[in-house]
């Protein structure tokens, strides 16, 4: 079998660093199209740093300026995110709910920059529907902050590419931010099947203070390619057990796993880091060989893979050879594959080479004398995971019979709105069974 390795799409310098342990997790974004010239402009100052975080925000308060209105939808959202001391953007996935208003003209998509700053509540921002567009006005106010005994307002905007200088700092574009809504799959991202950019690629948190009689403004957080992944549009999850051993603590253990399997060829599991039992984390389909040239992969995929990725704020969860250092390079470019058992429904994690889940991050910790240094730590490595048959598994996919009575059974349209009944054209309609699994049906009427 040859090796199964994901090639990072943008090559960072090495930089070794050793990783303290502690007493007390995709190697790339996901597929898109080419670059241009000015978004790569614009994702080279991401990855140079610019415009970081504020510091020293004394008090934290949500501001909700928009209600959402409409019906609730589950989406999962993937968007890369900066991590301060790493320098650039790894994925992070999160469980949210998207609101559509009756009539599918507005929709009302939350916690898009930053939402843990401004508190539990979710911040929503409000955009217009028209076809497949969603037009988000920038300037909305998602939260405030309190600095120096002056409050500031947070707000989004799209970055301006054409503006944006490598060697200052992100400038915010007033154009409205502007995503592509594939109703076909229940996706929302920032480009569409043609390799059409939207103004949603890259969007920036910023805000205004006034010094010496002028106005300014600074960009305080940003992501790049956020996408919404409906559920609608697979089977509910399936429960696995898991089993795995801790490489740093010695200890061994079992975890229930929480598998929602895509229609896109992704994975997204919830309990696959033990100590971060509510962290979804990202998973894509693996496979033996890879086009070099499109680096699609070639013939069936033969389990599943995982890499770096954001789990908390400025903590990551990255794929480690098992040795106590790391470097920028490996991180980005080493990935964990568990490759899958049709016969048993089990997915076990590739042992040569070796790669396990570790999570890292920075703290700044004090020396001897008193002074202080920022150390990398690391509190688990966790290796021989045996992610095992799911109990109760859902069905996904098109069924043409079941011996089981469904208990109700709902519509929704292709944008995951419910409605009453199948409507003319796709609709899609789900069954629900007494033992607690579904089935997903396409209905054409």
């Amino acid at each position: 079998m040859k090796k199964l390795i994901l090639i990072a799409a943008v090559a960072l310098f090495s930089l070794g660093v050793s990783a303290q342990k502690y007493n007390a997790p995709l190697a790339t974004p996901l597929k898109v199209s080419a670059e241009d010239a000015q978004a790569r402009q614009v994702r080279e100052a991401l990855l140079n740093g610019n415009g970081k975080s504020v510091s020293n925000a004394a008090t934290r308060a949500l501001t909700r300026v928009v209600e959402p209105e409409g019906t609730p939808n589950d989406y999962f959202l993937v968007r890369s995110e900066l991590v301060d001391w790493l320098g650039f953007l790894p994925e992070r996935l999160t469980k949210e709910t998207v609101y559509l208003s009756a009539d599918g003209t507005k929709i009302y998509l939350p916690n898009m920059v930053w939402p843990s700053q401004f508190g539990s509540t979710p911040n929503y921002v409000e955009g217009t529907v028209s076809g497949n567009v969603i037009s988000i006005p920038a300037g909305q106010v998602v939260g405030t902050m309190q600095m120096n005994g002056v409050t500031y307002e947070f707000y989004l905007a799209a970055v301006d590419i054409q503006k944006t200088n490598l060697t200052k700092k992100i400038t915010p574009s007033y154009d409205p931010i502007q995503l592509y809504f594939d109703s076909s799959v229940g996706l929302i991202t920032w480009y569409n099947s043609t390799g059409t950019q939207y103004n949603g690629a890259y969007i920036g948190l910023f805000y205004d203070y006034t010094s010496g009689g002028y106005t300014y403004t600074n960009n305080a957080a940003y992501v790049a390619s956020p996408s919404y992944f409906s559920h609608t549009f697979y089977a509910d999850p399936v429960t696995r057990q898991m089993t795995y051993r801790d490489a740093y603590t010695g200890e061994s253990g079992s975890a229930a796993v929480e598998h929602h399997i895509t229609n896109l060829g992704l994975h997204f599991m919830k309990g696959i880091l033990p100590d971060y039992s509510d962290v979804y984390v990202l998973f894509k389909d693996a496979y033996e060989e890879y086009d070099p040239k499109t680096g699609e992969g070639i013939g069936d995929p033969i389990g599943i893979m995982t890499g770096v990725q954001v789990i908390s704020d400025n903590r990551v969860m990255f794929a480690s050879d098992g040795t106590p250092s790391w470097n920028q390079t490996n991180m980005r470019n080493y990935s964990c594959p568990f490759i899958y058992d049709s016969t048993t429904d089990t997915y076990t994690q590739l042992a040569t080479p070796t790669r396990r889940l570790r999570d890292l991050w920075q703290e700044t910790v004090e020396n001897e004398g008193g002074s202080t240094s920022e150390k990398y730590i690391y509190s688990h490595d966790y290796c021989d995971m045996i992610i095992g048959k799911a109990a109760g598994s859902g069905i996904s996919g098109v069924e043409t019979s079941t011996d089981k009575e469904a208990v109700s059974t709902e519509y929704y349209d292709l944008s995951g709105r419910r409605i009453s009944a199948a409507d003319k054209g796709v609709s899609i309609k789900v069954e629900k069974y007494a033992d607690g699994t579904s089935k997903a049906v396409k209905v054409l009427k």
